[in-house]
């Protein structure tokens, strides 16, 4: 009895978990911190779909973010794409080294960790 059931069950939990990605929307919490370690908060953060864009400063994808007290932002409903991102700080910034997140995974929060100099 037990092994006739395992089989309906499982496939139920997989429909489940599909189902369940495609209503979660991809997300992406990004955590700007200085070259000490520590979190830089109200730091402006503006995403890019494309390498020009990110160089013009033209076409972000939404509006620029400010970090919260812990240096953490978080853009919601994105596609699924490596996305260019600019963090800036007075003087701070990360242009010319993490610029660019891997491609995010779709229905999840990702997560990236940025340090401005």
């Amino acid at each position: 009895m037990k092994k006739t059931l395992f089989l309906p069950v499982v496939i139920v939990l997989v429909i489940l978990a599909s189902s369940f990605q495609i209503i979660l929307k991809t997300s992406l919490e990004i955590k700007i911190l200085n070259r000490l370690g520590n979190p830089v908060p109200e730091t402006e953060v503006t995403l890019y779909e494309n390498r020009d864009d990110y160089e013009s400063g033209k076409n972000p994808v939404g509006v620029t973010m400010k970090t919260d007290t812990k240096g953490k932002v978080l853009f919601k409903d994105l596609k699924a794409v490596a996305y260019y991102v600019s963090a800036k700080k007075g003087e701070l910034s990360n242009y010319g080294d993490a610029e660019i997140t891997d491609t995010l995974t779709a229905g999840r929060r990702n997560k990236v960790v940025i340090i401005i100099n």
